[in-house]
C-alpha cells in the first residue's frame, strides 16, 4: 500500500519549489486529511456507483487538490455528485467536450452497469479525468480515461493515472528547473 499523503506532500513541495524560483505564488496544497466513511457514502448515493479500492485508498489519504500539478484539480469526495459548485459546472462542461469528441470511442456513452464520472478537470484547458464506475461492484477497478483535445489516454484505475500524472509532473518540474 502506498503512502499517498507522503508522496503527494512531496510533490507538492517541489512544486512549490519550482513556483517558487519561477516568482509565482504557492500553490495551494493538497487536503492535509482524507475522505471520511460518510463522504464515500453520500458521494456513492449521489451519484449512484461503488468506488473501488483503488480510488478509495488514495482519497482516503489525501481528498481533492485544487491545483495539482499547477492546472488540475482532482475533486475532493465531498464535491462529486454536487448540483452546485466547481465540479457540477466542469462536469457539465466534459460532458459536453466528452460526448461532441470527434472521435468514435467505446467509451461513450459508458458500458452497461457502469456511470462516468468526472474525478479531476484542468481549469484552463478541455482536459478531464473521467473513471467508468461499477454501479454495484466495490472490489473491481474502475478504468479511468483523460480527454483532452490530444485524445483519450487509458489507465486501468485511479493510481494507475495519478503515478502517471505524478512521474510526468515530476520530469517536468525537473526538466524545466534543470534539477536532474
Amino acid at each position: 500500500m502506498a503512502d499517498w499523503q507522503r508522496r503527494m506532500n512531496d510533490l507538492y513541495r517541489l512544486q512549490q519549489r519550482a513556483d517558487e524560483i519561477k516568482g509565482f505564488d504557492a500553490p495551494p496544497a493538497p487536503a492535509p486529511f482524507g475522505a471520511s466513511a460518510e463522504a464515500f457514502a453520500a458521494a456513492e448515493q449521489r451519484l449512484g456507483v461503488r468506488f473501488d479500492d483503488s480510488y478509495r485508498e488514495v482519497m482516503a489519504a489525501v481528498n481533492g487538490w485544487p491545483k495539482f500539478a499547477g492546472f488540475l484539480e482532482i475533486f475532493a469526495v465531498d464535491d462529486l455528485g454536487t448540483e452546485d459548485g466547481p465540479w457540477a459546472h466542469a462536469n457539465y462542461l466534459a460532458n459536453i467536450f466528452i460526448d461532441n469528441t470527434p472521435e468514435p470511442d467505446e467509451f461513450l456513452p459508458p458500458p452497461i452497469g457502469t456511470t462516468r464520472v468526472l474525478l479531476a478537470a484542468a481549469r484552463d484547458m478541455p482536459l478531464h479525468l473521467v473513471a467508468m464506475i461499477s454501479q454495484t461492484q466495490t472490489q473491481a477497478a474502475s478504468l479511468c480515461i483523460e480527454f483532452d483535445s490530444g485524445g483519450n489516454y487509458e489507465f486501468p484505475d485511479f493510481q494507475a493515472w495519478l503515478d502517471y500524472a505524478e512521474k510526468a509532473t515530476r520530469d517536468f518540474i525537473a526538466e524545466t528547473l534543470d534539477l536532474r
